[in-house]
């Protein structure tokens, strides 16, 4: 493996496959353990550039989609969910080597750690062009050099392979449950992580829906007769890729030993049917499908969906765990496409864990899975992840950075919120119009003290190139790659992102989270407010006035640098949010006429909105609700710490 480490890995790979499909599942497990290592050693060798590396990535991730599944059949939970983080942050590990080092390691071990990459290099360079004097003798000296350089990083580098699962629970905040969904070849798996404590059942086989009928939404089906080319959704990478006779399947298992996870009985997991999967795939390329191509039908038809997409997830069977029904607090942690979709506004059985039988579905009142914790519910895109946004502390909130409006397409479209937001700050930079292009925004000397950045422009995803995708300033565009290079908001408490499909991410054949969210977050900040679709620009305006509103009624203070403790939803941001789209929902005309009178907009703003809904309330009556279809709340989700 040190000689000839892709080589070594393609063969594992294979020979782990045909002991997972003899059900061998030890000799997979010992097969895969090396195998992975030598994974995440090459891909920091590689000296073909970020494409060849990310390539790579996608072709080999399979291999941690065995070993997941390998440890879920010998009953190691833990294990199983290790690995399924290993896979989805090995850019994050990659980027914190280049971009963070300084910051976790201390100059006399950094300045080792570079004598060691560059000495593993060079030595690979010799083996991989035939130019070794002695391959053997060199590739030994390989093998001691990595070690040395693993245990130097996994001293001070608190994720990747050094990731400890033990004292992530330890660090959750009390009354808080994580999901985290894990699509494998034949399944979904949905692990259940609360604060150490002892759970009723580990291991949880779902029932699965088998044939039970989703409610018809009208659209065409996405079997083989649809086009799969859409304009921006590669939809035919949901199904996990799999060779000839990759087609093993996890079955019932039995629950995890002592002996061989000693941290299952407080991690459990949900997995679901075979049939769910293949329901999941169909239901993500017919939505897919239908949002590209059909935006009108994709509204009107969003709320059957979703009904039909808890139905497969089993949302209300999972919530029924006494673990999570006992939390305050839900941060949701999505895998591959599911990324994509608004689970936090999945419709819920009101009193889910006390149904009564025999309920006919049209008798069934449900409310949102976001209003159901006290607390909020947010996003994450890897436990690791949300670590690293736990640790810092970002106690300040009083000044505002705001890209307003750079776009000629959406000057009179923001409705003047960012003037009627600045108030609320001390310190305010706003780059607005013209002014709002990529060399100001990075070489401004503000953008490091900025407490909240906040974007009202287009965004845009690039789902072929997703560190091409990014957002629209009156000059060029500032994508994924620029803010991960540039940026770094080292005081940053929250990054809005009041632009559309902002929060979409890279789900092809590959685990990883690559999005705008990720690469806010990885430049520092500790929240990101983003978008899953095109949103509606007046929706959007009203809802960010609403929210900042809600941030400073929830005892921000704009001159003070501590964060008071006394209530539990204090400074609690992802409750804001929660609170802000509930009023978006559920406000009548009638309602929004009187908030517009009483609210900070500019005189003609207001004019122009009571128009607007004046005309509403002849059409509907005064009691309508015009923003309460899905379409024009579900889309916002807040992603990171979220407090």
């Amino acid at each position: 493996p040190e000689a000839f480490p892709e080589n070594y890995i393609e063969t594992s790979s294979n020979l782990s496959l045909t002991y997972q499909i003899a059900k061998r599942f030890p000799e997979a497990e010992a097969i895969l353990t090396p195998a992975i290592q030598a994974v995440e050693s090459l891909r920091e060798e590689i000296l073909s550039g970020d494409e060849t590396k990310q390539k790579l990535a996608e072709e080999w991730h399979k291999i941690y989609r065995r070993m997941v599944e390998v440890s879920v059949a010998l009953g190691k939970i833990t294990q199983a969910l290790t690995y399924a983080e290993r896979s989805k942050t090995r850019n994050l590990v990659e980027n914190i080597l280049i971009r963070d080092s300084a910051t976790f390691f201390p100059a006399p071990i950094l300045t080792q750690l570079n004598e060691l990459r560059d000495k593993i290099a060079s030595g690979q360079k010799l083996i991989q062009t035939g130019k070794a004097e002695n391959p053997a003798e060199l590739a030994t000296q390989l093998k001691q050099l990595r070690q040395e350089r693993n245990e130097l990083q996994n001293q001070y580098l608190p994720i990747g392979n050094n990731f400890n699962l033990q004292e992530f629970q330890k660090s959750l905040p009390e009354n808080t449950a994580i999901i985290e969904w894990y699509i494998t070849s034949d399944r979904i798996l949905a692990f259940i992580m609360t604060p150490n404590r002892p759970l009723p059942n580990p291991l949880l086989q779902g029932e699965g829906i088998g044939n039970t009928p989703l409610n018809p939404v009208g659209a065409k089906h996405s079997g083989d007769n649809i086009d799969k080319e859409t304009d921006n959704i590669d939809i035919g990478m949901l199904r996990p890729v799999t060779e000839e006779g990759d087609n093993t399947n996890i079955g019932i298992l039995p629950p995890p030993t002592p002996e061989s996870d000693n941290l299952s009985n407080s991690i459990s997991l949900w997995q679901s049917t075979p049939e769910d999967l293949d329901n999941l795939i169909n239901w993500a390329q017919e939505y897919l499908y239908i949002y590209s191509k059909n935006r009108e039908e994709w509204k009107t038809t969003l709320t059957t969906r979703l009904h039909n997409l808890a139905k497969i997830l089993h949302i209300d069977e999972i919530l029924q765990r006494e673990e999570i029904k006992s939390c305050q607090r839900l941060i949701l942690i999505p895998h591959k496409y599911l990324h994509h979709f608004p689970i936090h506004a999945l419709p819920v059985r009101e009193g889910v864990g006390s149904q009564e039988s025999g309920v006919r579905e049209e008798n069934v009142n449900y409310q949102y899975l976001c209003d159901i914790f006290p607390q909020g519910v947010s996003y994450a895109p890897s436990c690791q992840i949300f670590l690293q946004a736990q640790q810092r502390q970002r106690p300040n909130f009083n000044h505002f950075f705001a890209i307003q409006t750079p776009t000629e397409d959406l000057y009179d479209t923001d409705l003047g919120i960012i003037p009627a937001i600045k108030p609320q700050f001390t310190t305010a930079t706003i780059l607005k119009r013209d002014n709002a292009t990529k060399a100001n925004l990075l070489n401004h000397p503000q953008l490091k003290t900025a407490h909240n950045l906040f974007f009202f422009c287009h965004g845009y995803f690039n789902s072929s190139s997703p560190l091409d995708s990014g957002l629209e300033l009156a000059d060029e565009n500032l994508t994924v790659a620029d803010i991960i290079a540039h940026l770094k908001l080292e005081n940053c408490r929250l990054v809005t992102l009041s632009a559309c499909e902002s929060g979409l991410p890279k789900f092809q054949d590959s685990d990883e989270y690559l999005s705008l969210p990720y690469a806010f977050l990885l430049a520092g900040s500790t929240n990101v407010i983003a978008t899953q679709w095109i949103v509606r620009s007046d929706a959007t305006a009203l809802l960010m006035l609403k929210f900042y509103q809600e941030v400073r009624s929830m005892c921000f203070s704009a001159d003070s640098t501590e964060v008071p403790t006394t209530n539990p939803n204090q400074d609690n941001i992802t409750l804001a949010l929660t609170s802000a789209v509930s009023w978006l929902r559920t406000t009548t005309v009638k309602d929004f006429i009187a908030w517009v009178n009483q609210s900070p907009l500019k005189e003609g703003v207001k004019i122009l909105l009571k128009k607007d809904f004046e005309k509403i309330a002849q059409e509907e009556g005064v009691n309508a609700q015009p923003y309460s279809e899905a379409h024009f709340w579900a889309g916002f989700a807040m992603i990171g710490k979220g407090v």
